[in-house]
Order: structure tokens, then C-alpha cells, then sequence
């Protein structure tokens, strides 16, 4: 495993996730949670079939950043009810942190919501994870609360786009 840097200057590809990407997706989540230490537990049945979770739903969506012809990134967009939506599995393999590839996911994913209307956009995120959250707070993101689960510090952050919905 390499070592991550701070060069910004990565090339990667972002592209729209297909039904075949399960696997990747999996495997990036199960890399990024081994890399959190033994013994956390995640949900991720929604990671099992992006078809129906992401990618069927009007306003979902799921997309995979791909660098050296490789998954090595993504992040979905869960659509919620009332003009709302929820960021979810925003990945970056370890050997392409810190190189602009999560902000170019990130990016896509508000990007989408913006192209329909959505009003408020939601995210969870894990307190040791001060790069994510230096990102959403940058990006506008606020934190709405904090909650203990399973031992660990739980962040929930939002942004109200204030765009009319567009129906």
C-alpha cells in the first residue's frame, strides 16, 4: 500500500455506477472499514443491489471514480422524500486519499442534486474522519447533531440549497 500525498493532481474519471458495480462497491466499502479498526460494524445491504437503492429512484444516483483503470472511489445519492436526499458511501481507497478524488465524487453527487431541484441534502460521517468533514463544512455542510453509536461519534450534517423544486 502506498503511501497518500497531497498532490490534487490525480487523474481520475468519475463515471455513473452500472448494476455490475456491486462488487466494487463492496469492496471499497469493506477496504475503508477494515481501515476504521476490528470490530466496527456497518450496515451496507444498500450496497448489494445500486439498482434499486440508487440508481432506479428519479433523484438517486451512484457514481465510482476510476484512476489507472481502477475503482477506487464513490459515493451514492439515497433520494429521500419532499425534495431531499441523503449522501451516503462517499469511498476513496487508501492510496488515493488526499489527492482530490473524494471532492471530485463529492462534487458530482451535489452537483445532481442541484440539477434537480433538491432542497436539503443530508450526510452522516464518523468523527476521525477531519478530512471528510473539513470538505462538507467548506462546501457549505452543517453540523446538526452529534450521537454515540456502537462506541464511536456520529456526525450528522446538512445543506438547504433553497432552489425551488422543479417538477
Amino acid at each position: 500500500m502506498g503511501t497518500p500525498t497531497d498532490d490534487p493532481a490525480e487523474p481520475c474519471t468519475i463515471r455513473p455506477a452500472t448494476a455490475g458495480d456491486e462488487a466494487v462497491a463492496l469492496r471499497l466499502f469493506r477496504e475503508d472499514l477494515e481501515s476504521l479498526g476490528a470490530g466496527l460494524s456497518l450496515e451496507h445491504e444498500d450496497l448489494h443491489d445500486l439498482t434499486r437503492t440508487y440508481l432506479e429512484p428519479p433523484d438517486g444516483g451512484f457514481w465510482i471514480a476510476e484512476a489507472g483503470g481502477r475503482a477506487v472511489g464513490m459515493i451514492g445519492v439515497l433520494a429521500g422524500t419532499d425534495h431531499t436526499a441523503e449522501l451516503r458511501r462517499l469511498r476513496v481507497d487508501a492510496d488515493h486519499r488526499r489527492r482530490g478524488v473524494g471532492a471530485r465524487l463529492f462534487e458530482r453527487a451535489l452537483a445532481h442534486c442541484r440539477e434537480r431541484g433538491l432542497l436539503r441534502i443530508s450526510l452522516e460521517v464518523l468523527e476521525d474522519r477531519r478530512p471528510a468533514i473539513g470538505l462538507f463544512e467548506k462546501t457549505g455542510f452543517r453540523l446538526n447533531r452529534e450521537r454515540r453509536v456502537d462506541g464511536r461519534v456520529r456526525m450528522d450534517f446538512y445543506v438547504d440549497l433553497y432552489r425551488q423544486p422543479t417538477d
